[in-house]
């Protein structure tokens, strides 16, 4: 296989990877969605939105690829280079995956470290306990946030656990 086939088959792979890893993100995120607790949902939807973007910028990335091998189809053709439609395709794809995971990480750790009371900010106060003691520390299982702060910091962890996964499946080819 020459150098100009193995540069097609990683740039369509690397592509088709960022458009599945986007494509899972937002139905995990939509998934659990229901237990997250916030009324900031801005980072969550900034990163669907730039996950979508990616998809499409993928889809486009392997039109212009697969567009770039229709050109060398005549006799005589040979490959010198990726055309620039597809070096600013993908470099948008990685942009657009990159910047949707890390708004994704900030909606995860935001959420998990948000302090939310039921009834508006004030820090709550674990049944038994009163005053300074009990608003000092509260314990994920006696308050009411405490499923949706666990399953957002599990979310955030997954994602950086599938990106870390995916860049050194990419570095060991």
């Amino acid at each position: 296989m020459s150098y100009a086939e193995l540069s097609f088959q990683f740039a369509k792979e690397i592509a088709t990877q960022l458009i599945t890893l986007s494509s899972a993100l937002i139905a995990v995120s939509v998934t659990f969605l229901k237990d997250f607790r916030s009324d900031n949902l801005k980072p969550l939807r900034i990163s669907w939105g730039l996950y979508i973007a990616a998809i499409v910028c993928g889809v486009w990335t392997l039109m212009t690829l697969t567009g770039t091998l229709e050109g060398l189809s005549a006799p005589g053709k040979t490959f010198a280079a990726f055309a620039d439609s597809t070096r600013v395709a993908a470099a948008a794809q990685i942009i657009f995956f990159i910047a949707g995971t890390i708004s994704l990480v900030v909606f995860g750790w935001s959420h998990a470290l948000e302090r939310q009371a039921p009834g508006g900010g004030a820090a709550i106060i674990p049944p038994g306990r009163s005053g300074a003691a009990g608003c000092a520390r509260r314990s994920s299982r006696s308050a009411p946030g405490g499923r949706s702060r666990r399953t957002a910091r599990s979310l955030a962890m997954v994602t950086a656990i599938g990106v870390a996964c995916w860049e050194v499946s990419c570095l060991e080819r």
